[in-house]
């Protein structure tokens, strides 16, 4: 059987300072600059939530934050209209000059299609990951940038 919900965490190093990696993963504004496949990225008034449309598709995944300790812990409420709803959680510790991001993504499909496209089309440890590189791109542009 096919699971309505999967997860994934995975442990990642970053050559970089840990505020430097808050920054990059707390501007969500930001990340049509560099994270490939985000079409658009719309605030809500609050401050603490916003969609991400996709390239692919069209997409709009909704995100909210729902515990934030700054540069520690991220936590957000993650889903997509009639598809999932999950969690995100990331965070992050100083270790010998670097930082160690540990990175958590749980999501539960809400219809058959989306159990079924979720299982067969979306891999959560790859898409972590490629957040991950994305993000260590981007702060090493913004280095040679400031």
């Amino acid at each position: 059987a096919i699971p309505r919900t999967t997860s994934a965490t995975l442990e990642i190093a970053f050559d970089a300072d840990i505020r430097e990696v808050w920054e990059v993963y707390t501007q969500p504004d930001r990340q049509t600059e560099w994270r490939s496949g985000v079409a658009a990225v719309s605030m809500g008034a609050d401050g603490r939530s916003w969609s991400e449309t996709l390239e692919r598709g069209g997409l709009v995944i909704h995100f909210k934050i729902i515990e934030r300790e700054a540069p520690y812990r991220l936590v957000l409420e993650t889903g997509a209209d009639n598809t999932f709803t999950g969690r995100y959680v990331a965070e992050f510790r100083e270790a010998d000059g670097r930082t160690i991001g540990v990175f958590t993504e749980e999501a539960t499909s809400l219809t058959l299609f989306a159990k079924v496209f979720r299982f067969l089309f979306v891999n959560q440890s790859r898409f972590i990951r490629q957040y991950a590189d994305e993000a260590k791109a981007e702060i090493s542009r913004r280095r040679t940038a400031g």
